[in-house]
Formats: C-alpha cells, sequence, structure tokens
C-alpha cells in the first residue's frame, strides 16, 4: 500500500469519527430534552356537571395538617343577577355580627380563567372558619366555588408542648398549607364549551 492511499483511508476514518461525533454531540447537547412533568391531578376526583356545563377536580384531602381541615369543595351556581353577587364577587353579609362579613380579597386569573376571590371568617371553640370564595360568570351565570375550612385561631391550646413550634410553623405558612392547595384545585375548574 503506498503512502497516498494510507493517508487517504486515514483522511476517512478521521471524518467518519468528527461525523460520528458531531452527531452524538448534537443529539446529546442540542435537542431540546423531553420534560416529563408530573400530573399533581391524576388520581383526584373529578367532578362534572353537564347542566350549567362545567368540571373541576379535586383530591380527596387537600389540606394536609394537624392544625387544619377542608369540606369537599361546593360549587354554587347563581343564574341571572343575585343580591349576593357584588362587582362580579359572591357576597353575603351577617348583618347581625358584621365583623363576620364577607370581604374582596381581590381579583385572580386562574386556567385562562378571571375569578374574585372573597373570604369570610366565623370563630368558635378556639378554631378559626374562613370559608374561601372564588366567583366567576359565565353565560349569565356565576358561579362560586366554595371551600369551607378550619383552623386552629392561636397555638395558646399547646403552650409548652411538643405541638407548640409545629403549630407555630404552621401558623407562619398558611399559604402554603391551606391557601395553595385551594388555589390548585381552582386552577382545573373549566368549562365544557
Amino acid at each position: 500500500m503506498n503512502n497516498q492511499s494510507f493517508s487517504k483511508i486515514w483522511i476517512l476514518i478521521i471524518l467518519i469519527i468528527l461525523i460520528a461525533g458531531g452527531i452524538f454531540a448534537w443529539q446529546y447537547f442540542g435537542m431540546p430534552k423531553e420534560e416529563v412533568v408530573e400530573d399533581e391531578t391524576a388520581d383526584w376526583q373529578t367532578y362534572r356537571n353537564e347542566e350549567y356545563g362545567f368540571e373541576m377536580k379535586y383530591p380527596e384531602q387537600y389540606i394536609n395538617s394537624d392544625f387544619a381541615s377542608g369540606k369537599t369543595p361546593e360549587v354554587i351556581v347563581l343564574s341571572g343577577p343575585s343580591s349576593k353577587i357584588v362587582e362580579n364577587c359572591f357576597y353575603y353579609p351577617y348583618p347581625d355580627y358584621p365583623q363576620w362579613g364577607i370581604k374582596n380579597k381581590g381579583k385572580i386569573k386562574l386556567n385562562n380563567i378571571d375569578f374574585c376571590l372573597s373570604e369570610a371568617a366565623d370563630a368558635g371553640l378556639g378554631s378559626v372558619f374562613p370559608t374561601y370564595y372564588y366567583t366567576t360568570k359565565h353565560n349569565d351565570n356565576y358561579f362560586v366555588i366554595k371551600f369551607e375550612t378550619r383552623r386552629g385561631g392561636s397555638c395558646d391550646a399547646y403552650y409548652d408542648s411538643t405541638k407548640q413550634s409545629e403549630c407555630e410553623e404552621f401558623q407562619k405558612n398558611i399559604d402554603e398549607i391551606v391557601e395553595k392547595p385551594i388555589e390548585n384545585i381552582v386552577s382545573t375548574f373549566r368549562f365544557l364549551e
């Protein structure tokens, strides 16, 4: 074999290695990686209402804490104008107890749907019973998603016990423990059209 043929073979081998290496590098570094997004709602129950054309998912238990609990969400449909709707928010005053009246907490957009969030609170036996209302309007109907919860009003009952620091931690993180899971449920609400 002469020197020129030997050089051509080496050049061909080097080209094949460079091409294969380039393809490997492009596949490994250049191609976008598929993101695996876990569906946290996969094992949730679905409530579907064909009459009013909506559905919503919810877990069996949406508040995971020793210091709070929540009832299964309820959807209230109000057809047409209602005295319980003020500026597209659910509002139901308690005339005998104005401190328990529903307070408008502002607008929020979830799953491309505009909601008005309002909250009412009742108290008794060392607990607070906040109820959250997410209201939206669709086809002349108001849809109010209602969440009744219960949580300790203070940590006084746990004074000098092992649960006191846990209770205080819960009170600091109430948004993440109670309100964020509720928002996650509301984000699954959708109209069927």
